[in-house]
C-alpha cells in the first residue's frame, strides 16, 4: 500500500490550508496514488511494450495534469505595486 501523507504533510494540510484546498490536496494524492499503483501493474503486464502503449500515453497525460492542478506546483502571484 502506499502511503499519501507523512504526520507533518496532514498537519500543515490541516492547519494551514482551507478546507477546500484539503480536500483537493487529498483527492489529488489518491489520485497520484493509483496512477503509480496501476503504473507499476502496466510496466509488469505489459513489459517491454509498454513504452509504445496507449496505457502510457494516458499515464503521461494523467501525470501533467495531477502536474498542473497540483496546489504545491503554483507559482503565488506577484505584487507588481511595489517595483
Amino acid at each position: 500500500m502506499y502511503s499519501v501523507f507523512t504526520n507533518e504533510q496532514l498537519g500543515e494540510m490541516i492547519f494551514r490550508k482551507s478546507p477546500i484546498q484539503t480536500v483537493r490536496m487529498v483527492r489529488l494524492n489518491q489520485v497520484r496514488s493509483y496512477v503509480e499503483a496501476i503504473t507499476a501493474e502496466g510496466n509488469h503486464l505489459l513489459g517491454d511494450e509498454y513504452r509504445k502503449s496507449d496505457f502510457s500515453r494516458w499515464v503521461e497525460w494523467a501525470d501533467s495534469f495531477l502536474q498542473e492542478h497540483d496546489l504545491k506546483s503554483r507559482e503565488l502571484p506577484r505584487n507588481d505595486l511595489l517595483d
